[in-house]
């Protein structure tokens, strides 16, 4: 038997399978680890810092109108509340202006999301080229064992337009492009 074991533990075949198992092994860790995984273009970020088991989903929701496969820049952003054990909650969505936003950070305060979201604007017939801004917030609520959000639109309004580029023939730039800025301004603001 101890024969047979050894000869068998020695061959290609049991080199292959180790090979798998390792493979599948690193698959698991980074699907779990990784913070973020993609499925049909959905981000799950972990948002245990609001609530242990829960996270934020970011999912690109194409008009009716739209088919995603011959154009794929126009598109909402909804954001989305996932817990373990409870349904989906709708948070907010980001819309296209133009084309699909593009949301470059996402982070928490005390029943808080805040989200930075970015539109890229090209056309050398328009009055604006460059990048635009946009900081929204969405209040967790809990009442009566259901959760929802409401836009914190105090938020939205306290960062203004946020042009970064060219606006009428003069350069402009939006400070606030990420979430240590952000958060600077917020305090600054005592938001």
């Amino acid at each position: 038997m101890r024969r047979k074991l050894a000869k068998w533990t020695n061959s290609r075949e049991w080199m292959g399978i180790m090979k798998r198992i390792n493979l599948l092994v690193i698959a698991i860790f980074l699907s779990l680890f990784s913070g973020r995984i993609f499925a049909e273009d959905d981000v799950l970020l972990s948002a245990k810092q609001v609530r242990p088991g829960c996270s934020v989903i970011l999912h690109k929701a194409y008009p009716s109108d739209i088919d995603p496969n011959v154009n794929a820049t126009v598109f909402d952003e909804q954001l989305l509340w996932k817990c373990a054990g409870a349904e989906t909650v709708p948070i907010g969505t980001i819309e296209a202006e133009g084309s699909g936003p593009k949301i470059v950070t996402v982070f928490y305060r005390s029943n808080e999301i805040v989200v930075l979201a970015r539109w890229t604007s090209s056309s050398a017939g328009a009055d604006f080229q460059g990048d635009f801004y946009q900081v929204s917030a969405f209040h967790l609520e809990q009442q009566n064992n259901r959760t929802t959000f409401r836009a914190v639109p105090a938020i939205t309004k306290a960062f203004g337009d946020g042009y970064d580029g060219v606006l009428n023939g003069k350069r402009v730039t939006f400070p606030y492009k990420n979430a240590a800025s952000i958060r600077a301004r917020l305090m600054a603001l005592g938001l």
